[in-house]
């Protein structure tokens, strides 16, 4: 690694802040910099079913790569699944009690092929051991042991994975992306309900199979609420989600790693933000010079205030405002106006992003999103991003009388159940004003609070990543309304 910056090229910012996709990151960099926090330890607990939930692009496939990568190194039996190594599984009409023993089935064939393949064992079905209920692994040893020392034609790696296979006591099942092109449709709830029952029963009926499953919390919610039988989940659920300070110690990691330089992460994780955004100063302003209450904002309250607790959104933040200052020339430094540059690009690829992920479930999000910006009267206010929960729902009310909404599942979108879906998709954000500061909570930290029956107290604010794209041209305005966030 390079010992200072000469140039902020595609390369060096990504080795600096790291790749947005942790599955195409080159996996010792991700292991260098990688925060294990609390949801890890709970993640690679010796449990049969783990089960993470959180939001798009908050570090579910990092956690799981980072995993699987530790996994192997400890010699574990691994395998990792995919979605279209299950595509037909799951898709028929039929009873419930049907489907969750055609995922049974189809996953116990599944993860037979996959051992065998990633032995370099080319196995006929008609050649496999019989099929015992709850005996997976035992299935895997016994068929392969025939074929292991006829076909010869195999690396040393295959050879090497099927040893493992043999002495293992387990083998865990990695699942990523399977929620992908969800639409929230009735048969997506079926088919992924049907799925999750599956893999737990399989799970607690063969103590040599283990299953490490990562999905999107608003899919998951969806099929909480629709599907009774998943309340047996709930001890299995580990919610993903990352604090200001702990995305703040990622960072860090990733330029103290870059720069060779020596730490200890207890000795990080132990100093307050305001220490922390010290080691931000090898490649950044140490003061965003901004106007209003961003007037001298320390550097890392501006980040922090940006990304909506996605590592992702940090990675993108500070990768655009890279590629402004190597345009820029001069000092291989980011400063006010290199961030200032890309908030609007920033705002509206975040926008983007939202509308990709959900459009599927409302097709008609884009008039959603983009008739939340002020109106003419409140253009010009403090308010014009910040709702009290009547306020809100007024607003949504008013969206729908110009058009109505309709879910992928046929259901015509109430004012309520758009707040909700706002909250799933951390467009806004639930916030109350405390003796200390403002209290914001996120879908992940309370996943009830715009609860049709309950009313906590709670206010609404139209998260600040977005808001630049709402309302581009008033930037002056926009910093006048957003209240940093404090440390």
């Amino acid at each position: 690694m390079p010992k200072s910056i000469t140039s902020f090229d595609d390369p060096t910012i990504q080795a600096l802040f790291g790749h947005e996709a942790a599955e195409q990151e080159d996996l010792d960099r991700l292991r260098q910099y990688y925060f294990k926090g609390p949801t890890y330890k709970r993640m690679i607990a010796d449990m049969p079913l783990r089960i993470l939930v959180g939001q798009k692009g908050i570090g579910k496939s990092a956690l799981l790569t980072v995993a699987r990568a530790e996994d192997q190194e400890n010699g574990e039996a691994v395998l990792f699944l995919r979605p279209e190594d299950v595509e037909g599984i799951g898709d028929g009409e039929g009873d419930f009690v049907k489907l969750v023993s055609e995922w049974k089935r189809g996953l116990s064939a599944v993860i037979q092929d996959l051992a065998f393949q990633s032995m370099g064992l080319a196995i006929d079905k008609s050649s496999r051991a019989i099929e015992v209920a709850g005996q997976i692994l035992s299935l895997i040893k016994d068929t392969a042991k025939p074929f292991l020392d006829k076909q010869i034609d195999r690396t040393p790696i295959q050879r090497s994975i099927a040893e493992r296979f043999l002495q293992a006591n387990r083998v865990t099942v990695y699942v990523d992306d399977l929620d992908r092109g969800w639409e929230g449709k009735r048969g997506d709830i079926r088919r992924l309900s049907a799925f999750l029952i599956a893999i737990k029963d399989l799970s607690a009926r063969d103590s040599g199979i283990r299953f490490r499953v990562a999905i999107r919390s608003d899919v998951f919610y969806a099929v909480r609420k629709s599907e009774p039988d998943t309340d047996k989940l709930e001890s299995s659920l580990i919610w993903q989600s990352w604090s200001n300070h702990e995305i703040l110690l990622v960072l860090v990691k990733r330029i103290l790693t870059f720069f060779d330089e020596p730490f200890l992460e207890a000795d990080l994780k132990a100093l307050k933000q305001f220490q922390l955004a010290n080691y931000l100063d090898r490649v950044m302003t140490k003061t965003y010079l901004g106007q209003g209450k961003w007037r001298q904002l320390p550097i890392h309250r501006f980040l922090m205030t940006m990304v909506r607790q996605r590592p992702r959104d940090l990675v993108k933040l500070c990768s655009s405002a890279a590629r402004r200052a190597e345009e820029r020339g001069g000092s291989m430094m980011l400063l006010t106006n290199d961030f200032a540059d890309v908030l609007e690009n920033y705002s509206a690829e975040r926008i983007q992003d939202a509308l990709n992920e959900h459009r599927l479930e409302l097709p008609d999000i884009e008039r959603l999103l983009l008739g939340m910006k002020p109106n003419n009267r409140t253009a010009r206010t403090s308010q014009s991003y910040t709702f009290k929960t009547d306020a809100l729902l007024t607003k949504l009310q008013n969206l729908i009388s110009q058009g109505t909404f309709k879910f992928a599942t046929g259901q015509f979108a109430t004012s309520r159940d758009l707040a909700d879906f706002l909250y799933k998709i951390d467009f806004v954000i639930a916030r109350k004003t405390q003796a200390d500061g403002i209290d914001r909570k996120y879908f992940e930290h309370s996943r009830y609070l715009s609860s049709t029956f309950v009313d906590f107290g709670y206010d609404w604010e139209i998260h600040p990543a977005y808001r630049w794209a709402l309302q581009p041209g008033s930037v002056t305005q926009l910093f006048e309304d957003i209240t940093p966030s404090s440390d």
